[in-house]
């Protein structure tokens, strides 16, 4: 009785081990799968410039930009861009679907289900919006909006790491000037991901930059904010926090 009931935890672990090989070997078949997809999609796209001096000096036409997007677009019409942060290895495609705002949260630029996801606009902004909010997963392997977690150390915001947002309309440079962590709970009081027009809305750009101050973990003190500037808004998720929320909100400098 003693061998027949060692017998069958010896198939029980050896069945829970071979289980366990294969999902691992799922998930590197997925990660290199996503890697290299969005490898290619880089090749089809230039580099933007990553600090001002390389601003300064890229000679690259507009024309020229704005044709490696249209090349994007004519892969997928629902890539609006490209965001790239200089200090970080975010570089992918941002998406816009407007018949199914949360598409890419589990899909792939070619439309087949991913745990990645790429980068995506909600669908009650746009591209040209005032304030651009993009979010992306934050991949425990490091992918995709994890390294947003760099932005929570004071010295890399103070570096003045530039993100760079281009689309068919034009590139444009932005910088940090708030990074704060927020719950769900929170949200409510401080809906940031719904703030896109500040033109047409109660809330002017001063007042959204002013609110995130009270859940920021840095704030930059001197930028003088006016209501006219445009600005980028990154969202990901926070697992220090009940369903949080990182956020960076950076304004265009170019």
């Amino acid at each position: 009785m003693k061998a027949k009931r060692y017998l069958i935890l010896k198939i029980l672990a050896a069945v829970l081990i071979v289980f366990s090989v294969v999902q691992l070997c799922r998930i590197f078949i997925a990660k290199q799968n996503t890697a290299a997809s969005f490898d290619r999609l880089r090749s089809q796209i230039s580099e933007p410039p990553a600090t001002r001096d390389e601003i300064a000096d890229n000679t690259e036409t507009k024309a020229e930009k704005d044709s490696k997007i249209d090349s994007l677009q004519r892969l997928n019409p629902e890539c609006v861009g490209w965001l790239k942060i200089d200090g970080t290895d975010i570089d992918y495609p941002v998406m816009l679907s407007l018949d199914d705002p949360e598409f890419y949260i589990d899909h792939d630029f070619d439309g087949n289900s991913s745990a990645y996801g790429v980068p995506f606009i909600d669908a009650s902004g746009t591209e040209q919006s005032d304030n651009v909010t993009v979010y992306g997963h934050s991949m425990r392997d490091g992918s995709m909006f994890a390294q947003l977690d760099r932005f929570t150390d004071p010295s890399f915001c103070e570096d003045r790491h530039s993100i760079s947002f281009r689309t068919i309309n034009g590139e444009r440079v932005y910088e940090a000037v708030s990074v704060f962590k927020i719950s769900e709970k929170d949200i409510s009081s401080f809906p940031y991901h719904l703030y896109h027009d500040f033109s047409s809305e109660s809330m002017h750009a001063s007042d959204y930059i002013a609110r995130s101050k009270y859940y920021a973990i840095w704030y930059d003190n001197t930028a003088k904010i006016n209501d006219t500037d445009k600005f980028l808004t990154l969202s990901t998720c926070e697992y220090t926090l009940d369903n949080g929320r990182l956020v960076v909100v950076a304004r265009a400098i170019t």
